[in-house]
């Protein structure tokens, strides 16, 4: 702030120097205060889809654990299956397959409901 000239009042000093200068921090205050407020606003705004956004992985890490798991489990089975194949020979794994299924389709059948047994 500039110092009074030799001859100002202090009433004049005060309406021309330093009430502008006030009304000017006054509105730097005002911008600031709101710049501050809308920041904050986008803050919790941005924490909250933070938070749900980490509830959301924590679910798809379980669930990839869960496939991962039946992954190693099938893979098991195949390895089985090969196996099975490599000792019994593939035409009588595959007979044997084909019989397996032919019986389970009629208890299938017996299973279904009449009102879908009916749309067949």
């Amino acid at each position: 702030m500039p110092e009074p000239t030799v001859l100002m009042t202090a009433n004049a000093y005060r309406t021309k120097i330093v009430e502008p200068f006030v009304r000017k921090l006054k509105d730097v205050v005002r911008s600031i205060v709101a710049q501050y407020l809308e920041l904050r606003s986008t803050v919790d705004g941005l924490r909250s889809r933070l938070f749900h956004e980490i509830a959301n992985n924590e679910r798809l890490m379980d669930r990839i654990a869960e496939e991962s798991q039946a992954n190693t489990k099938l893979s098991e089975i195949a390895k089985d299956y090969k196996w099975v194949r490599h000792v019994l020979g593939e035409e009588q794994t595959d007979s044997i397959v084909a019989q397996a299924r032919a019986e389970e389709q009629p208890r299938k059948r017996s299973a279904l409901p009449k009102s879908k047994e009916r749309e067949r």
